[in-house]
């Protein structure tokens, strides 16, 4: 019997234009670092007076969820989770500019996890939508995406694809700045130790009478949630968080824009690579200052955000429009 390691695995996907309906896979999402698909035949017992032991065991509805993880190298990725329409500017070609925009229809994918070896094993997810996306950057590291998926269904094979790796660089920490403050007049935070954005879509299954699979999924409420830890330097952070120096009142305290950037410092044209989201009417939630003998005093934030500022949340990438997806 064949057995398989990491190297033989790949995962490829596709833009679907109808919900459920599977398309070719063909496009990578980036430096995939682990993939845990969960499947759910949601049984249920039944059972009857007189008797101890169930009489029927009955499927219901067939539950498909998976996480992935992988390092970020472009942005195809948020075209499922922003969902409105990517804008791909060539102005500076070969470098692509792709802008996103928010949009209340989540698109799906067809997800292709397979192994490529001696015997070939496919699991094709069709009907696939981002629920929930995780975007964090550490010290020594390099930003990852953690995706938490739902698909609507699966199909096996036995007819691998080639794995498609790009060749495009990452994102390391030392590309990365935070700034936050009055919208054009953002201050560049100093000691940013960490920093991570969750954005939630709150996908809502819908079932109907005759089949056991979904129907759609629909996205509800969209949430944006970020946490971020610096080196305690002043208290200019905090009293934003209070609406002054001391807690505001009668409002609630702003902060109209928080935007993470992080670029290889190349102009575009000549191989720039960037990403940059831009939030406003942001919040701070909370925030602790934990002080311990000969440590390092550093200050943590969680915040929320209304929305992305329009225009201004972008990948820079090689991807052209046609290679898109």
């Amino acid at each position: 019997m064949t057995s398989y390691v990491g190297k033989h695995a790949y995962i490829l996907v596709g833009k679907e234009s109808s919900y459920g309906t599977p398309v070719t896979c063909a496009k990578d999402l980036g430096l995939i670092q682990s993939f845990t698909p969960s499947d759910d035949n949601s049984y249920r017992r039944e059972h009857t007076i007189a008797k101890r032991n169930a009489q029927n065991l009955i499927a219901g509805n067939f539950v498909s969820t998976a996480t992935l993880e992988f390092l970020l190298q472009h942005g195809r990725i948020f075209e499922f989770v922003f969902g409105g329409t990517t804008t791909h500017d060539d102005t500076n070609t070969p470098d692509i500019k792709h802008v996103f925009a928010e949009g209340d229809t989540l698109p799906s994918m067809t997800l292709e996890d397979g192994v490529n070896s001696t015997s070939d094993v496919t699991m094709t997810y069709a009907g696939v939508k981002v629920n929930n996306l995780t975007l964090s950057l550490a010290l020594g590291d390099s930003i990852r995406v953690r995706a938490d998926l739902m698909a609507k269904t699966v199909a096996t094979g036995t007819s691998a694809s080639s794995a498609v790796i790009s060749s495009l660089a990452t994102h390391p920490y030392y590309f990365a700045t935070l700034k936050t403050g009055a919208d054009g007049n953002e201050t560049t935070q100093a000691n940013v130790q960490s920093f991570e954005l969750t954005i939630r879509n709150n996908l809502e299954p819908q079932y109907g009478l005759g089949s056991r699979l979904l129907t759609n999924l629909i996205a509800n409420e969209r949430h944006y949630e970020f946490s971020f830890t610096l080196g305690f330097q002043s208290k200019t952070e905090y009293e934003l968080f209070l609406g002054g120096s001391s807690p505001d009142t009668d409002g609630s305290p702003t902060i109209p824009s928080l935007i993470f950037n992080a670029n290889n410092g190349v102009t575009a044209g000549n191989g720039r690579r960037e990403i940059n989201i831009d939030f406003s009417d942001a919040v701070y939630t909370t925030t602790r200052k934990p002080v311990v003998i000969h440590g390092y005093i550093l200050q943590d934030f969680t915040g929320w955000a209304k929305s992305i500022t329009s225009n201004n949340t972008w990948v820079y990438d090689n991807i052209s429009e046609s290679n898109w997806f």
